[in-house]
């Protein structure tokens, strides 16, 4: 995996991200006011899902529910207490604009106007700029992910149907078109086959001009699939090396095809794919980073205004 061009780059760029870390001020402890989880907000939150699901949540999905809004509040009081509310731009935008709308003959400065925002709780209570602040907090508590080629290999490991490079062969056919012109396409073929067998005539000299050529290389199953048809590739990897097989009838017409390569399962997965896993496996990593943060900022926040078995329970 080393020999990947992506993982240089991706090593340069966590190296970046660490650095510019290191010249961030350090976030100074908050002190926590205790989370208020009334009854009302619960049945809004059961009311929320009814909306989106058109059914009733279970326990397990209304306790998942109830500890998301206790999260999402978490993150935006932290966001707030860190002023990220005034020095995000798009939220600063749509304080400024809804106190515009609100207010069209108040004359005041940006800052005037934001803390009479803040003042209002529209910072809390827009759900663009919420949902914003959320973001930029979640954001915040995240670091880096470096790159480890050992990490890496053992997540493509634990996901092999995904990341794992499929078998492949190489192939070169012979084509005949069967738009009319020929009585019968596949009778001719099958004939040909037989010349071609005993050596008698040049594959590269016989059939019709193909617009995709005459020879692929390294193909999976399913780009087979893709391009001549489900049954076409059914038969090319059912078909024996260095003979000619058919006729196979393809979308285009008819084909005799010679398998001239096969590589099994595995190896190196195509560029594609190598971004594919680099992104996931930062996604997951990044995503327990952000599920550890929230557990230690949780023993902060304690939950008043519902039985402690429940709002623990969230």
């Amino acid at each position: 995996m080393l020999r990947w061009p992506l993982l240089h780059f991706a090593l340069i760029g966590s190296a970046l991200f660490a650095l510019d870390r290191l010249r961030t001020v350090p976030d100074t402890p908050i002190e926590a006011a205790p989370i208020e989880l009334s009854a009302e907000r619960v049945e809004a939150l059961r009311a929320a899902w009814v909306r989106d699901s058109g059914r009733l949540p279970t326990e397990a999905e209304l306790r998942a529910s109830i500890r998301h809004y206790l999260d999402d509040e978490i993150l935006l009081r932290e966001a707030l207490a860190r002023g990220l509310d005034r020095s995000d731009p798009v939220v600063r935008e749509r304080l400024l604009r809804n106190m515009r709308f609100l207010f069209p003959q108040r004359r005041a400065s940006d800052d005037a106007l934001l803390h009479e925002a803040a003042a209002l709780g529209m910072n809390r209570s827009d759900p663009v700029v919420r949902r914003r602040l959320v973001q930029a907090m979640e954001r915040r508590l995240v670091r880096a992910v470096p790159v480890d080629p050992q990490a890496l290999a053992a997540y493509r490991e634990r996901h092999p149907a995904r990341y794992r490079a499929p078998a492949r062969l190489s192939f070169r056919h012979v084509f005949f078109s069967d738009d009319g012109a020929r009585a019968d396409a596949r009778a001719e073929l099958e004939a040909l086959r037989a010349r071609l067998l005993r050596g008698e005539v040049d594959a590269a000299r016989s059939g019709d001009a193909f617009l995709l050529g005459a020879e692929f290389r390294a193909w999976s199953a399913a780009q087979v699939g893709a391009r001549f048809g489900r049954d076409f590739a059914d038969a090319l990897v059912q078909a024996p090396e260095q003979t000619w097989t058919g006729p196979l009838r393809s979308a285009f017409g008819w084909h005799l095809v010679q398998v001239t390569a096969r590589v099994a399962e595995g190896g190196d997965p195509p560029p594609q794919q190598q971004a594919q896993l680099l992104r996931a496996w930062q996604d997951e990593a990044r995503a327990q980073q952000l599920r550890e943060a929230l557990q230690r900022l949780r023993a902060r926040y304690p939950v008043v205004g519902l039985p402690a078995a429940d709002a623990g329970g969230a």
